[in-house]
């Protein structure tokens, strides 16, 4: 039986509303959600609010870093982050999905985050303010629209907003507990096992720690309060090859709770294992061209399906544009792909946002309810190769109107932003990685190729450094695509004898949703692949101290490409260093 309460709204709800008064944050919002909906434009032109929604996260956040044995920065955050929407018009017109959407208009008297202790009063203002300016700009924003809408003919017309049941859910606030000085030495600690490694110019070990209470509630009846926790602690590297080549790694680990993380001992073997990796890179040589047979193992597999998922289940509408003055988004080459095969047909992907444990390792990806108070339920999104849904929130699509609760992050143009959950790829007709790996060496004498490749492990999400990250961009924009694909870190020839060769400096070509078609074998045995996500395309291994990061997991088989493209990126590289490392001096702890 669920611990939590969820009730449809009824108007004697009188539990919880005893909640309500006991609780300022509610009260503020319930008082002036009432006191708002009053609210109009004096003239012949009202524009009352059909829909007026608050939000907000009470966050106590904890942030440290260490490098070399130095501990360089740690941080204590307190904050109140609010969230204020209102609709003017209808569900059917409204001033959403327009490039109007979001204008500033007036001053701007309330800010962007509110006191961590504002009391009743306090809150009850930065509501009434923050109101009457999200909705005088709600109002010029619908104004342009209508205006915009009679020099245009739609080729389908679609609702502006969807309609979802008012659900009340009220759990107990999140109780901060963290000692901040056993993870300030943790971390001091734990960095200087890099000093064994002096080919690594820079490292880090960095740890968050956020624990808030998130509000909800708007003007149809849902009233929301939860916990949210995060705790992650990843580690990074960063290294030149001989020809001035960025070589970097990164380990992360996260959890829901704090005892979730894994032991001492774990950490040290992921860290270890990055710094290893990072001097093997500096001696591998530099991979060529390569058009044949690709083979990712499992923890691979599940970063490259965490990357095309999140950006092909996301369908993106384009907004009301001024005649002549289209908007561009990047589209999902699966939105209008719902009941065709986007898998070979022995393949299944479902987003079930809770669960606990697999093989004694949390997810990351539970969630009560919504950015927009709904409550997400189980989801067969692929079905025997075919794409049977999409994420949706309560922005209607073409095909499609409703949400199922996937609305997870902030988005543009009045509307939100759908992603992933807890994501399970299961395939029918698998084989161990052994057999898989013969399948793949098979493949290359068929074909008469030197070499196979093999895939151990992405830079999802990306620890790259930050020039890094723009060439990638840079090239994809050049090359007209509108996905980015990550780096590999751990990439290997595989020769017809079995034998494994460790190569760098390669980039995929051309990998997109359609390439998922031409996998054509899995492994039976999967891996379990945790991050937290930014809505950004290649999301960040630091992504656990940004202002809205969500937890994913994904678990999937190891996979066999018939076919993938690989080529060397063209840029230039940094110059080394015009004298060698200083030797460290370690001392043992």
């Amino acid at each position: 039986m669920s611990r939590y309460l969820i009730l449809f709204f009824s108007p004697l709800l009188l539990c919880a509303q005893t909640v309500v008064d006991d609780d300022p944050v509610l009260k503020a919002m319930a008082d002036e959600l009432k006191h708002s909906s009053a609210i109009r434009i004096p003239g012949p032109n009202p524009y009352p609010p059909y829909f007026i929604e608050y939000g907000g996260e009470r966050s106590n956040s904890f942030t440290a870093s260490a490098t070399s044995g130095g501990l360089v920065r740690a941080v204590r955050n307190q904050s109140f982050n609010p969230r204020v929407m209102v609709r003017v018009g209808s569900a059917k017109l409204d001033n959403g999905n327009s490039v109007y959407t979001g204008m500033a208009v007036g001053a701007n008297y309330d800010s962007g985050q509110w006191a961590y202790e504002g009391g009743y009063d306090l809150l009850r203002q930065q509501y009434w303010l923050a109101t009457d300016r999200v909705y005088k700009s709600a109002v010029e924003s619908f104004s342009r629209k209508v205006a915009a809408l009679k020099d245009l003919t739609q080729s389908e017309p679609l609702n502006d907003f969807a309609e979802a049941k008012p659900v009340v859910k009220i759990l107990p606030e999140a109780n901060y507990k963290l000692d901040e000085e056993k993870w300030k030495a943790k971390i001091v600690t734990l960095s200087r096992l890099f000093l064994k490694f002096p080919e690594i110019l820079h490292s880090s070990v960095d740890f968050d720690a956020i624990s808030d209470t998130a509000y909800y509630m708007n003007s149809e009846g849902s009233k929301q309060r939860f916990p949210e926790g995060a705790f992650h602690l990843r580690a990074r590297t960063l290294a030149q090859a001989a020809d001035g080549s960025n070589i970097w790694d990164y380990v992360a680990f996260g959890s829901e709770l704090e005892s979730g993380l894994p032991s001492d001992a774990e950490i040290q073997q992921g860290i270890n294992g990055i710094a290893e990796n990072t001097k093997a890179l500096r001696e591998a040589k530099v991979g060529e061209a390569y058009t044949g047979p690709v083979l990712f193992e499992p923890r691979a597999a599940a970063q490259m399906m965490a990357q095309i998922l999140a950006h092909e289940l996301r369908p993106v509408r384009t907004p009301v544009t001024p005649p002549g003055r289209p908007a561009t988004l990047p589209q999902s080459d699966w939105s209008t792909r719902i009941g065709s095969r986007v898998l070979p047909d022995f393949f299944a992907v479902k987003d079930v946002p809770h669960k606990a444990f697999a093989d004694g390792k949390p997810y990351l990806g539970n969630f009560d309810v919504d950015l927009e108070g709904v409550v997400p339920e189980p989801l067969t999104l692929i079905e025997k190769g075919v794409l049977k849904t999409m994420l949706h929130t309560r922005q209607p699509v073409r095909g499609h109107e409703g949400s199922n609760g996937r609305a997870r992050f902030p988005g543009e143009f009045g509307a939100k932003t759908p992603f992933m959950s807890n994501v399970e790829i299961t395939a029918g007709d698998s084989k161990p990685m052994a057999a898989l790996k013969a399948s793949l060496i098979d493949l290359v004498k068929q074909r008469g190729k030197a070499y196979g490749i093999l895939v151990r492990k992405l830079d999802y999400p990306s620890a790259a450094p930050g020039e890094e990250r723009q060439r990638l961009m840079s090239s994809a924009r050049s090359s007209g695509s509108n996905f980015i694909f990550s780096l590999p870190l751990q990439i290997y020839k595989v020769y017809p004898d079995g034998r494994e060769e460790l190569i760098r400096g390669v980039k995929f070509r051309n990998i997109t949703g359609r390439s998922l078609r031409d996998i054509t074998a899995a492994s039976n045995e999967t891996s379990l692949f945790s991050y937290y996500a930014t809505s950004a395309p290649l999301s960040s291994s630091g992504g656990g101290s940004s202002a809205y990061v969500n937890g994913v997991t994904v678990e999937s088989p190891g996979v066999l490409f018939d076919e993938l493209e690989i080529e060397q990126p063209q840029s230039d590289k940094p110059r080394l260093p015009l004298v060698p490392p200083p030797a460290y001096e370690t001392t043992s702890n």
